[in-house]
C-alpha cells in the first residue's frame, strides 16, 4: 500500500468516528429534550445541530474520501508541468 491508500484508510476512519459521535449526539438530544438530563451551558438545538452537522461529515468521509485525498495528494503531473514552467521562466529572463 502506498502512502495515499494509507491516508484513505485514515480519513474513513475519521469519518467513522465522526459518525458515531453525531448519533451520540443525536442520542443526546432526544435525551435533553425528553427532560432525561438538563445542561443549562447547552441546548436541545445544539445537539441536534451538531450531530447532523458530524453525521454529514462522517458520511462524507466515509463514501466520499477521495475528495480531501485528491487535494493532499495532488497529482504528479500537475507538479511536474508547473515545475517545468517555473524552471523555464527562471531562465528566461
Amino acid at each position: 500500500m502506498k502512502p495515499r491508500d494509507f491516508f484513505e484508510v485514515a480519513v474513513r476512519v475519521v469519518g467513522l468516528f465522526a459518525l458515531l459521535w453525531g448519533l451520540w449526539d443525536l442520542v443526546n438530544a432526544v435525551l435533553f429534550y425528553t427532560d432525561y438530563f438538563r445542561n443549562p451551558d447547552m441546548s436541545f438545538r445544539f445537539y441536534l445541530i451538531y450531530g447532523w452537522v458530524n453525521i454529514i461529515i462522517g458520511l462524507l468521509f466515509i463514501r466520499a474520501p477521495w475528495l480531501l485525498v485528491d487535494f493532499a495528494y495532488a497529482n504528479k503531473d500537475i507538479d511536474d508541468e508547473s515545475v517545468n514552467e517555473n524552471k523555464a521562466a527562471e531562465n528566461n529572463p
